[in-house]
């Protein structure tokens, strides 16, 4: 996707005072769709407000400008999110400022603390869905995916295979940050890059899983459905 006017801001859709659903495929799809739009955001350029204003929601604009090009945005994402949907846990309210580099352990904190969080073994039996996030572990580290599609079809051992549709965050070719989409087939406790030219006959590395999180147990734990969300923590 080039950098054109044309590329939503995703902050349309929700807003710091919350969305409140009932249903949870409804809040699943519309936060996969709002992810979606993320696609193609950078932290330059004309995008650069907008890329802004999802990823350092309530930071001081002097701030979140020298942050934007040096900071991935893989688990801020969903952090935003979070906080977009009315989740007002400390660790999602609070300014980034306030705790630089601390996103992907803050994500853990706060899915622990409203019982959405899989570790270990449940992270590797705990299928993926529409909205959750993964945290996978690379060459280069802790790398969080913000999940927008839960496929089944045909592995590269002829067995069925979830494949996971990702928008995921990371350096641009300009030196600056990214939002771009990635495919994953999901095995258990692992996780195989598909975009590509890989594809599910020759999937890329595997890369363990360190958690889940279930987006519709936060919201869930969180009382956004029937609630204030300004009034939860």
């Amino acid at each position: 996707m080039t950098e054109a006017t044309t590329i939503p801001n995703p902050l349309l859709e929700f807003s710091a005072s919350g969305v409140h659903f009932e249903d949870e495929a409804d809040l699943r799809n519309a936060v996969a769709a709002w992810l979606r739009k993320h696609e193609g955001l950078r932290s330059s350029g004309l995008t650069e407000s907008a890329y802004e204003e999802l990823i350092f929601p309530v930071d001081r604009p002097a701030w979140r400008r020298g942050a934007a090009d040096s900071m991935y945005s893989c688990a801020l994402r969903f952090r935003a999110a979070l906080y977009h949907l009315g989740v007002r846990h400390p660790l999602i309210a609070c300014p980034y400022e306030a705790r630089p580099q601390m996103a992907v352990a803050d994500l853990a904190t706060v899915a622990r603390h409203y019982k959405a969080l899989y570790e270990g073994l449940a992270a590797s039996t705990r299928e993926p869905r529409e909205g959750d996030a993964l945290c996978s572990i690379g060459g280069a580290g802790p790398h969080v995916s913000c999940v927008v599609s839960a496929i089944w079809d045909t592995g590269p051992d002829g067995k069925p295979a979830l494949v996971l549709g990702c928008v995921d965050g990371g350096g641009g070719h300009k030196g600056d940050m990214s939002v771009g989409a990635n495919m994953y087939l999901w095995q258990g406790g692992a996780i195989r890059d598909v975009e590509p030219p890989r594809s599910l006959k020759s999937p890329g590395a595997r890369r363990p899983l360190r958690w889940t999180i279930d987006l519709w147990a936060i919201v869930v734990g969180a009382g956004l459905l029937d609630s204030d969300p300004n009034t939860n923590a």
